[in-house]
């Protein structure tokens, strides 16, 4: 007789209540996939992997303190392979650029299907990579009519840090939780400023909210 098959271990990281309770219901639906763990911060989120080793982790990008990236950069550092999936509201296509980039397997818009979110988990546990496609398309048309994205002259480091300025959070604030010194968060700050040819936080925002990081 043959062995059932395990489940595909999820866990869910994304700091709305409501939105980890809607995957949960979702995902607990299917009979071979189960959610051993959830996270309500990126600070919990490499913590939580080392914990319940999921198979899988669906991952929001931006969040209160630690955004996704960063999370994603901690887990990374614990397990080289693990295998994440960004779920985040934010279909610009320069974030999705930086998700792949910093490995992960696949990028879906919360406004995907349940069946699409499902057949991603699904392919992503068998290693293979999945972008909803109407992201690819949206990366294709940028590419094809040439659209300029001021963003992409970011660092890695430097993006972080634009989303958590962006956010509200404060230069003492970013620096605690990305464990740097306050100067050197000063420093980046006045290199996203200089790149990006903007003076202070509104401009700053008001690109954000252009880019379709933030809610305007």
């Amino acid at each position: 007789m043959n062995a059932t098959p395990q489940p595909i271990r999820v866990q869910i990281v994304d700091d709305q209540p409501v939105v980890r309770f809607g995957l949960r219901s979702i995902l607990e639906s299917c009979h071979d996939i189960e959610v051993v763990a959830e996270s309500d911060s990126g600070e919990c989120a490499a913590q939580d992997y080392m914990a319940h080793q999921p198979d899988i982790v669906i991952m929001d990008i931006v969040m209160p303190g630690m955004g996704g990236l960063e999370a994603m950069r901690h887990i990374f550092a614990k397990n080289p392979h693990a295998k994440i999936i960004v779920l985040s509201v934010h279909d610009n296509p320069d974030m999705i650029r930086r998700a792949m980039q910093s490995h992960a397997m696949g990028y879906l818009s919360k406004g995907c299907s349940s069946k699409r979110l499902i057949e991603a988990i699904r392919q992503v546990a068998q290693g293979k990579k999945y972008i909803d496609t109407a992201l690819t398309t949206r990366m294709a048309e940028e590419y094809m009519f040439g659209a300029s994205e001021p963003l992409q002259k970011l660092t890695k480091r430097e993006f972080e840090i634009f989303l958590m300025l962006a956010d509200g959070q404060s230069v003492v604030g970013i620096a605690r939780t990305l464990h740097l010194s306050p100067n050197t968060v000063r420093n980046h700050q006045s290199s996203i400023m200089h790149k990006l040819n903007i003076h202070n936080k509104i401009e700053l925002l008001h690109i954000a909210i252009q880019a379709g990081l933030l809610d305007d």
